[in-house]
């Protein structure tokens, strides 16, 4: 829950706008989007900043707004009724944005859509994961029988979200690396300090089922916030198999790095997921720092990098899911995420909640 600063009241994170009036606003989205919609002033109504906002995000804010009162159930048939002669498709859609159709006939396996989906998509059929209303659509039945799109009760012209596998951890790999790094900001204004630096924090959020028990953060190997922390909140030593590296600047070639180290066989049994998110420190959105990417690899061999991900759909955010470490029956996987978010690491509240979402949808 966040209170605008506009009518003063709490609302959900969904009810503010993903980005600012202006991408030459310098604070985070802290009016909800009623107010800004409502309002007949065509200034940035947050902070008294005053930059005009743009007509392209009003409409886009708009459509975020018609949204919310246009949410249907997957499971309301009405929504897939299609006219006579109609052409019946199927929509993919992945976390990052990437979106495609292919044809839809409720006869054909799981595995012949995957491999439509490789044709289209150029997804190995061993990198996907698909999931409808909130199930997991596997290419065989209980019985060992191949499953169709009728087994699953899948619509036409519905939607299939595709999560992308980048890797299958080995159970002789128990310690790995995430390593995500971006560049620093061009706007200078932003910089701060006599390094003239700025964050793109990497965090790792886990999680017990839908439960966030742990964050860990640059906090770990930063002296001063420990100390408030400590004074003030106190804070947890036990770190779950989870390390963080603190800031790695290199101020000539202006590009930063966050390392976090797993012990897989540290994390305990009622863990499930491990998000990894990257998120803003203080520009209002990722976009100020160039190439923000991912790279994991086994601490023993870093020059051999095992997966990568980049995630340039995510500029007009404050924050992003890279990428999650799943507990599955058949051990620790990687799945490549790409959800969007508000919040940082100032406030983890919002990006919390986007995950909670995502766990509650079958992610």
């Amino acid at each position: 829950v966040m209170r605008c600063r506009m009518c003063n009241n709490d609302k959900l994170s969904k009810e503010f706008p993903p980005v600012t009036v202006s991408k030459k606003c310098q604070h985070p989205p802290l009016v909800c989007l009623k107010c800004i919609l409502s309002s007949s002033d065509t200034h940035c109504p947050s902070l008294s900043c005053g930059q005009l906002i743009q007509d392209d995000r009003r409409e886009w804010f708009q459509a975020i707004w018609d949204k919310q009162f246009a949410e249907y159930k997957s499971s309301d048939v009405s929504v897939f009724e299609t006219e006579p002669g109609e052409c019946k498709v199927l929509h993919v859609t992945v976390l990052n944005g990437d979106a495609a159709e292919i044809e839809f006939n409720d006869s054909w396996t799981i595995m012949r859509m995957m491999t439509e989906i490789k044709k289209i998509m150029k997804f190995d059929i061993n990198e996907q994961r698909l999931l409808y209303s909130g199930v997991e659509l596997t290419t065989k039945l209980p019985d060992s029988k191949p499953a169709t799109l009728k087994d699953f009760s899948v619509k036409p012209n519905s939607t299939v979200q595709l999560v992308k596998l980048l890797y299958a951890i080995p159970q002789d790999i128990n310690k790995v690396v995430f390593d995500l790094n971006w560049q620093y900001p061009n706007d200078t204004d932003l910089l701060e300090g006599t390094e003239k630096r700025d964050y793109l924090d990497a965090s790792c959020l886990i999680f017990e089922g839908e439960k966030c028990a742990r964050t860990i953060d640059f906090v770990q190997k930063n002296p001063l916030m420990l100390a408030m922390l400590n004074k003030h909140k106190g804070i947890k030593k036990k770190e779950w198999g989870v390390k963080h590296s603190g800031d790695r600047m290199d101020d000539r070639k202006r590009i930063g790095h966050h390392l976090i180290d797993v012990s897989i066989e540290d994390i305990p049994t009622e863990v499930t997921n491990l998000f990894f998110i990257l998120s803003a420190w203080n520009a209002p959105t990722i976009s100020r720092y160039p190439n923000p990417s991912l790279s994991f690899y086994e601490k023993s061999t870093p020059e051999a990098n095992l997966c990568s991900t980049t995630f340039t759909h995510a500029s007009d955010y404050s924050a992003v899911i890279m990428c999650s470490l799943s507990r599955t029956r058949n051990g620790w996987v990687v799945y490549e995420n790409g959800q969007t978010s508000n919040g940082n690491a100032k406030d983890y509240n919002p990006i919390k909640q986007t995950v909670q979402k995502l766990i509650q949808e079958g992610f």
